[in-house]
């Protein structure tokens, strides 16, 4: 018997039926479980960093209210790569445009028009 062989049978047995990545953990809200992921975390740092690295984020987590607040404070350009709902956020507006004017741009029509 080689170590190969020993290493094999020590492998823990594969559960094939058991869901993948950041929807596997239960018990906590889907946003929670995402923060949790390693990939959530490294592209958290990466719009820390850059915020235009938003556009490089997949769709599922440029959705997430959290990373596109903290692209947006980073750089208020990075608003033109949030989901259209989160262009309506007054609140993630509002700091995009206190970064960058311009980001007004991106904003959903109702607020471009807002007066406040």
């Amino acid at each position: 018997m080689g170590s190969a062989d020993i290493e094999e049978d020590l492998a823990p047995p594969l559960d094939v039926h058991q869901p993948k990545g950041w929807r596997a953990v239960e018990g906590i809200s889907d946003i929670e479980a995402l923060h949790r992921t390693d990939e959530w975390r490294n592209l958290y740092q990466l719009v820390q960093k850059d915020g235009l690295g938003l556009q490089n984020v997949p769709p599922a987590i440029r959705g997430d209210r959290e990373m596109v607040a903290e692209a947006c404070w980073e750089n208020g350009l990075a608003l033109q790569y949030a989901p259209e709902e989160l262009r309506g956020d007054w609140e993630i507006v509002l700091c995009a445009v206190s970064r960058s004017g311009t980001a007004l741009m991106w904003a959903s029509p109702e607020l471009r028009g807002a007066r406040e």
